[in-house]
């Protein structure tokens, strides 16, 4: 619900939050998955939901996109 990317880092033994500008909506109950590969490899996450404050608004995120971890960059797929 945050926006944020947490991730840890084994050698310092410590959590780390990247700020990432021009990515998804902030949204929980979304599916993601860490794929390995060149440049660091990549993030997939795929849908989720946004709640009001209030809780009496909702909307379903029905999109798809992919953060390129080396570059620090998140993509919209379409």
């Amino acid at each position: 619900m945050y926006n944020d990317i947490l991730s840890f880092n084994i050698s310092k033994g410590m959590w780390l939050c990247t700020k990432v500008p021009g990515g998804p909506a902030p949204r929980s109950g979304h599916q993601m998955v860490a794929v390995p590969g060149s440049k660091g490899g990549q993030l997939w996450l795929f849908g989720g939901e946004f709640a009001s404050p209030s809780q009496s608004q909702f909307y379903h995120y029905n999109d798809l996109w992919v953060y390129h971890l080396g570059e620090k960059k998140w993509q919209k797929i379409k």
